[in-house]
């Protein structure tokens, strides 16, 4: 049965406080691992908890008991071929949705989530963000966009505000009074978006 054999003075709470303190992804995921192992789960149990196979978890186990400091970490990371680096920096120039996933554009968690997939490597998020600038890719945030808009309406919003502008210059020229426009901010604009004006007085 599998067990941990090797505690290094080390008791349950202090693995669970590893656990806690662990901020690279890999690190987590073996003490979690040694954790279960300690509270009696066997490894079929801690395969399904973790999603990894029952060699990984052997493997981890193993690894473990056999380092004289306790160490959860291979001291070589394993690392991604060259022809692996040439397929997935092909599919992230795709969409996922082309790849079969559900969302339409790349995010680090599916990233992560993608790369696992293909090569059985679960890098960290940090990680994978100085990979991907390794491979040339570089980070956008979306454009905020209403799910509910309507593009006809927007259309018909933008139309009625230039005639706004418009009318806020005749207004102007013809009063010698400065109307100054606040915000136009589409990302804040409802549905019924309204324009908000300063008066000035003329120079």
């Amino acid at each position: 049965m599998l067990s941990v054999t090797n505690f290094y003075g080390m008791s349950l709470d202090d693995i669970k406080g590893k656990v806690r303190q662990s901020t690279d992804i890999r690190e987590y995921e073996r003490w979690l691992c040694i954790s279960y192992c300690m509270q009696g789960f066997s490894s079929p149990e801690i395969s399904k908890l973790l999603f990894r196979s029952e060699k990984t978890i052997r493997e981890w186990i193993n690894h473990f008991n056999s380092q004289g400091n306790g160490k959860v970490l291979q001291d070589q990371e394993k690392k991604i071929s060259k022809e692996q680096i040439v397929d997935l920096k092909k599919d992230f120039e795709s969409t996922p949705y082309e790849l079969g996933y559900e969302k339409g554009y790349w995010t680090t968690t599916l990233i992560q989530e993608h790369i696992y997939q293909e090569t059985g490597i679960l890098y960290s998020k940090s990680r994978l963000s100085e990979l991907m600038r390794e491979w040339g890719f570089s980070v956008k945030r979306p454009r905020m966009k209403s799910q509910k808009a309507d593009i006809d309406e927007q259309e018909a919003f933008v139309e009625s505000f230039q005639q706004v502008i418009v009318f806020l210059f005749i207004v102007s020229q013809v009063t010698g009074i400065k109307l100054k426009i606040l915000f136009t901010d589409e990302a804040s604009l409802r549905r019924d978006g309204t324009v908000g004006i300063k008066k000035e007085s003329a120079l």
